[in-house]
């Protein structure tokens, strides 16, 4: 909800937020967690370079019964794909015979949530699917160059 003191609008905001604060530094943030703000004091730590490069272009191959795999939002590939602001993965192929594609997923689309999360990279697409697993069916926030909008389908 807030880091340091400031309000926070998006998950945009605070990674670029965190970003500009130095590795080491101590934070206070405060978060909503079961309907309950809290307040807490963090030390900023540092991610290896290894990992920023390995981030940038990672494809994840999700379920295969989901029918499509995903990669993060590089910003050439934005540029390219004319989601200059946006955050998300982006869809980079799908399976013509799956679920996901009679539903209306492409390649090339921008995925910004799923059931709901906001997923700005790959890691935080896996996460949202598990958690998705219960209800075995899947709702996905797409934009593309027309329009935004959601899609739903079954976890196979």
């Amino acid at each position: 909800m807030s880091f340091n003191g400031r309000a926070v609008q998006d998950p945009g905001q605070l990674r670029n937020s965190v970003a500009m604060t130095a590795p080491g530094t101590k934070v206070t943030v405060q978060i909503l967690r079961d309907n309950k703000k809290q307040a807490l004091t963090v030390e900023l730590g540092e991610l290896p370079r290894e990992s920023t490069a390995r981030a940038s272009n990672e494809e994840t191959q999700p379920p295969a019964r989901l029918g499509f795999n995903v990669q993060n939002l590089a910003p050439d590939m934005a540029k390219q794909l004319g989601y200059d602001s946006a955050e998300g993965v982006v869809v980079t192929q799908v399976d013509s015979n799956s679920e996901a594609y009679q539903a209306g997923v492409r390649r090339g689309m921008l995925i910004r949530q799923v059931n709901r999360q906001d997923v700005s990279n790959t890691q935080e697409f896996r996460h949202a699917l598990q958690q998705a697993e219960s209800t075995k069916r899947v709702l996905l926030l797409v934009q593309d160059q027309q329009a935004t909008r959601y899609i739903t389908f079954p976890l196979g």
